[in-house]
């Protein structure tokens, strides 16, 4: 009896640790970065829908963009912030995926690119990538899945709600 309880006491302490261990990295840790990314991320509304957006400020995460990722989902996107308002090129570098661009001025739609397809060889060098540009000014781009743009419903002028995911983040502050 004394060798049965003994047995089901190391099990039960090798299980304990095993599960302390499971939830503590894979569970716990990532729990503190999921907070953190939530501070930089916006909703996005129109049309009663919304898109969960990353917000971008840095020339660096510009550059970079969704650049290397293997796609995104149909209710995200990647709102780009800019200082003032301004002619901002855009590129595909390192995308594998089509997306739909929406330049924003001032809240307002100024112009949605649907489908901008990836370079069909990741091996493009820079300088021969194309460069997509605004029509207008922007202060504001909105990358989103392609066909996102179509089923929001989005066309030139249309005004968009724009705030922060958590009440009390300044990510959209400028």
């Amino acid at each position: 009896m004394k060798k049965f309880i003994l047995v089901a006491v190391s099990l039960l302490v090798i299980v304990s640790g095993g599960l302390y261990w499971w939830f503590g990295v894979f569970y716990i840790t990532p729990t503190i970065s999921k907070i953190d990314l939530l501070k930089n991320q916006a909703i996005v509304g129109a049309h009663n829908q919304t898109i969960i957006a990353e917000v971008v400020r840095t020339n660096a995460d510009r550059t970079r963009g969704l650049g290397g990722r293997a796609g995104i989902g149909i209710n995200d996107g990647m709102l780009f912030l800019f200082e003032r308002q301004g002619d901002y090129g855009f590129w595909m570098k390192d995308m594998h995926f089509p997306i739909d661009i929406v330049w924003i001025a001032s809240s307002r739609v100024v112009r949605v690119d649907t489908n901008v397809p990836a370079p069909s060889n990741v091996n493009v060098p820079d300088d021969s990538l194309p460069v997509y540009h605004p029509p207008a000014p922007v202060d504001m781009v909105l990358e989103l899945h392609a066909g996102r743009a179509a089923i929001l419903g989005l066309k030139t002028g249309d005004a968009l709600s724009i705030k922060p995911l958590l009440p009390h983040s300044r990510i959209l502050s400028r």
